[in-house]
């Protein structure tokens, strides 16, 4: 028999497991963000690619119509006497290659005379892709849903008296008119003769922040009067742009204009926000997407909505910056300082 006897193996003592676990739970405690930031990377740039999307449709749409879409357009059923008006997005669906909806909307039927939405009435229509962003909330078996919102600058008419909804008050205007309110044109052409197709925007998103659920594409709008940015109807419509509740009224939250908090104020409801950390994905004029962030500031905004801001040198402040629209004027009026008249990316970048 050996005097020597092999060694019997022995197992981690507990010290040496504890220290184990301990590298194995900080491993993971870096790994874990790092895959979900790489997780909200890929879905924000599902709402680039999306909004990239719209934003060629749009031109698209301008470039055979020589105008551009409105927040309000006509019901694409002429035969049918319907006290309603439908918005952006259905115009555009035969440039994003879903004719086949745009028909069934053209050649169907509904009953409806007052607010309500498609898919309430004899047709069926599916839920579309590029319109959903995978960062916001769910919405069940809601149909017709978008996480998109279209620039309608205020929604009002140009002034007192005035029958039109301002050219450069916003980009998508009243395509409509009825009774004593006129329908307004307006081109990418008279958005590159204002401030420039690079710094008006055209679409948003607009999905949390105190919404109760994402817009609804479908939903009808009433074809008589300006923008009601107060009605209970508004989280449902897909339009963002200087909400109030009459001419003067700036209803803007008291925290930030993107991504507000201030769930008292009425102007949340018209105002672009998302899901995504500190910002929103924004489409702009000229087609070219980019990440807005929700620290701009508020006459930032303004001119950014609007698209044709002037300057006049020999007007003493307020008043030395205006605009098209009569709200984003108390927009600029508004600032303490001086605000610079031309933008730069630096401002919103």
């Amino acid at each position: 028999m050996s005097r020597f006897q092999p060694l019997q193996p022995r197992g981690f003592t507990l010290v040496e497991l504890l220290v184990v676990i301990a590298i194995i739970s900080t491993l993971m405690g870096l790994l874990l963000p790092a895959v979900q930031n790489a997780r909200e990377a890929s879905r924000r740039n599902t709402c680039f690619n999306n909004l990239s999307q719209l934003a060629k449709a749009t031109l698209a749409y301008d470039g055979s119509k020589s105008t551009l879409p409105g927040w309000k357009n006509k019901f694409p059923n002429n035969s049918i006497a319907v006290n309603a008006t439908v918005t952006w997005p259905i115009p555009l669906l035969p440039h994003l290659e879903r004719n086949d909806i745009y028909q069934t909307i053209e050649t169907g039927s509904t009953s409806s005379s007052a607010l309500t939405n498609l898919t309430g009435s004899t047709l069926s229509i599916p839920n579309i892709p590029i319109f959903q962003c995978p960062s916001a909330p769910a919405a069940g078996d809601v149909t017709g849903i978008i996480a998109y919102a279209g620039n309608a600058g205020s929604g009002l008419t140009m002034a007192t008296g005035t029958t039109t909804q301002a050219k450069g008050d916003g980009v998508l205007l009243d395509r409509v008119g009825t009774g004593t309110y006129s329908a307004a044109k307006y081109s990418v052409d008279s958005v590159s003769n204002g401030d420039g197709t690079s710094s008006t925007l055209l679409f948003s998103e607009k999905t949390s922040n105190l919404l109760s659920s994402q817009g609804i594409w479908t939903t009808l709008i009433t074809a008589s009067g300006a923008l009601d940015w107060t009605t209970s109807l508004m989280p449902q419509v897909p339009l963002f742009g200087l909400p109030g509740a009459d001419s003067n009224d700036i209803l803007r939250p008291t925290s930030k204009t993107i991504n507000a908090t201030t769930s008292a104020a009425v102007g949340l409801l018209g105002l672009p926000s998302s899901t995504h950390p500190s910002g929103v994905v924004v489409g702009f004029c000229d087609g070219h997407v980019q990440y807005l962030r929700d620290s701009v500031d508020s006459w930032v905004y303004a001119q950014l909505v609007t698209s044709d801001t002037k300057f006049n040198a020999s007007a003493s402040l307020p008043s030395r910056y205006y605009t098209n629209s009569r709200r984003a004027n108390f927009w600029l009026e508004d600032y303490t300082g001086t605000p610079p008249y031309l933008l730069n990316e630096d401002h919103y970048k």
